[in-house]
């Protein structure tokens, strides 16, 4: 074999004859150096053949990520940067591509998972710059209790049903806290609860059958959708208390106004937009406090009642600093809030 080099700038030539045992001198060329090139002529033939290389550094040096092609699984055996890929001419489907994802001697190669037509599956995918992010992966069966990931992760299950393709990590730090969709079909996406903040204590919409007071627990301002209600017990509005109770269903839902009908037989503080029944004498219904431009409520009592106080809990009503007595029975009353001065309105 001779080794000739034309010039500085020129490629070296490598002329063999037989078997190709081409030996060079790594100051001059080497897969690092990407600046020469190595030439390798047939000395019979004169043909220009193709040079093969094991390593290809992505880089200005070794410690740069590389791709490696060898035989057998390269966990302890092949040293590299993370971020590397070694290619192994003896694997199988699911062992022919390996990633290094952490280390920095011959450990923390992953291999890949089956390598189709369309392309190469990562089996997890990380949303974030480290393996404590939320990540998105897949697999067979429920990740509860067998697949770690942190809060926020999204497991995509391929023998999933209607209600089981697609589960969320929503606690804990191991592989439990996994909950799965409600259902996912025509487009579109139904989530068993979406909570209006940043954690579980926050205001939540829910959906469920059946009426949500003494069941469903919520945080003040929480909204609840009854797939089973009426006219009347469509949604449910969650106006106090932290646990089961305290949700108040809505009258109904039509021309774009919203009100709550209410049946009392105590005294009571309304909420806006809340309209209220009377049925015992000798109470008093408190305005809401503080109102806003635009608040509406109204009163009506049942027969017989002649004595139920509104009480403007410090605001006026119809610009006077008393409190209205409704002292006709079968009356009702519109009470709409316009400023500090003229307070609450009779419509």
């Amino acid at each position: 074999m001779v080794v000739k080099r034309i010039s500085e700038l020129s490629p070296i030539t490598v002329v063999t004859s037989g078997a190709f045992m081409p030996v060079v001198d790594p100051t001059e060329a080497s897969v690092e150096n990407q600046t020469k090139r190595i030439q390798i002529s047939d000395l019979d033939s004169r043909t220009s053949s193709l040079r093969y290389i094991t390593t290809n550094y992505f880089g200005t040096n070794t410690s740069a990520p590389k791709i490696t092609a060898g035989t057998g699984s390269p966990e302890g055996a092949v040293d590299g940067a993370i971020g590397s890929i070694y290619l192994r001419s003896d694997g199988g489907s699911t062992t022919s591509v390996y990633f290094k994802e952490s280390g920095t001697g011959n450990t923390g190669w992953i291999s890949n998972t089956p390598v189709r037509a369309s392309g190469l599956p990562v089996p997890i995918l990380y949303v974030g710059p480290t393996t404590s992010d939320p990540s998105l992966r897949s697999g067979s069966g429920t990740p509860e209790g067998s697949v770690t990931a942190p809060v926020g992760s999204v497991y995509l299950r391929t023998d999933g049903g209607s209600t089981t393709s697609i589960y969320f990590k929503e606690a804990g730090a191991g592989n439990t806290g996994w909950v799965a969709n409600a259902a996912v079909s025509s487009g579109v996406f139904y989530s068993p609860l979406t909570y209006v903040g940043t954690n579980a204590s926050s205001p939540s919409i829910l959906a469920g059958s059946g009426v949500p007071e003494g069941v469903i627990s919520g945080a003040v301002g929480s909204i609840y959708l009854r797939t089973d209600g009426g006219a009347t017990t469509s949604i449910y509005y969650k106006e106090s208390g932290s646990a089961s109770t305290g949700w108040v269903s809505n009258s109904a839902v039509s021309s774009g106004e919203l009100f709550t009908y209410t049946v009392i037989s105590g005294n009571k503080t309304l909420s806006n937009r809340e309209r209220t029944t009377v049925i015992s004498s000798g109470l008093i219904v408190t305005l809401p406090s503080p109102p806003v431009a635009g608040f509406e409520v109204a009163v009506s009592v049942n027969s017989g009642i002649r004595d139920t106080v509104v009480s403007g809990a410090g605001s006026r009503i119809m610009g006077y600093d008393q409190n209205l007595t409704l002292n006709l029975d079968n009356i009702s009353a519109t009470l709409a809030y316009v400023d500090s001065s003229l307070g609450w309105r009779l419509f």
